[in-house]
């Protein structure tokens, strides 16, 4: 034998369903805002590296290392631009090692802290 649900059960079903949707399509648009955003800074990285003139500058963000590195081999008809841009990205493979060097040190600094 099946009860009928109370109009408390109800409300809170209704209720539960409404988030629980809410949740989904607000994670939906920030997903699809963060995809835009990251194709904005790609699309402002393929434009710096198209002026020549942009090469005696460090790399300031992965997408720009990302775009030098896929633009390696059409920089080989200009060698000039090509050992600039392996510079860069050299300067900015240090930088990121030298990064990761620091936090794990801070780690290690924190658990002999901690123990």
């Amino acid at each position: 034998m099946m009860t009928s649900l109370s109009a408390i059960t109800w409300g809170f079903l209704c209720v539960f369903t409404v988030a629980l949707a809410g949740l989904f399509f607000t994670t939906r648009i920030d997903a699809a805002a963060a995809k835009k955003r990251k194709e904005f800074r790609r699309n402002k990285a393929l434009e710096r590296f198209n002026n020549p003139e942009s090469f005696d500058e460090p790399i300031e963000s992965p997408e720009e290392y990302a775009v030098l590195r896929e633009q390696l081999g059409d920089l080989a008809k200009n060698s000039e631009l090509e050992q600039k841009a392996v510079a860069l990205i050299k300067e900015y493979e240090a930088k990121l090692d030298l990064m990761e060097f620091i936090k794990l040190h801070q780690d290690l600094s924190r658990e002999k802290s901690n123990d």
